[in-house]
């Protein structure tokens, strides 16, 4: 704007611009960045919906050092919020193991898993899910701490 109240047309768009850039979404803007989808599903742990279960999302075939990590953590209800790139936007597609850890904070570390490490390896998860082209409803996951 000019001292007597005239916008000139570049001004216009730059400010068009660069109110377009401030609403999109900053995950949008990571390099190399896959495509997510949304991911449902109840973890109930002794039978009972369980909150601030770590959910992680460990690749079959592993990402490349430096790519983002997949994984959720259930609310007071049980649900799972899966996220890769930003809250809430789900999992590249393939083909995932999936393993659960229940830790609270014991002044400032990690305090003892509630669920026993019983699933945080790997190799004995037999929960296996497949994400592909559109969301994905994993049901209810039933863990003891037994």
């Amino acid at each position: 704007m000019t001292s007597n109240g005239i916008i000139y047309p570049a001004a216009v768009v730059c400010t068009i611009f660069s109110l377009a850039s401030c609403g999109s979404n900053p995950s949008s803007n990571i390099p190399n960045r896959l495509p997510t989808f949304a991911i449902r599903g109840t973890v109930l742990v002794d039978d009972d919906p369980s909150g601030s279960v770590t959910v992680r999302f460990n690749p079959v075939i592993p990402r490349e050092k430096g790519e983002h990590q997949t994984m959720g953590v259930t609310d007071d209800n049980g649900r799972i919020t899966v996220s890769t790139y930003g809250l809430g936007d789900g999992a590249p597609a393939g083909e995932y193991v999936l393993t659960f850890s229940k830790r609270t904070r014991v002044m400032g570390n990690d305090g003892p898993d509630a669920l026993n490490e019983r699933y945080e390896a790997i190799q004995r998860s037999p929960f296996k899910f497949v994400v592909a082209n559109g969301p994905l409803d994993i049901g209810e996951i039933k863990l003891t701490t037994k």
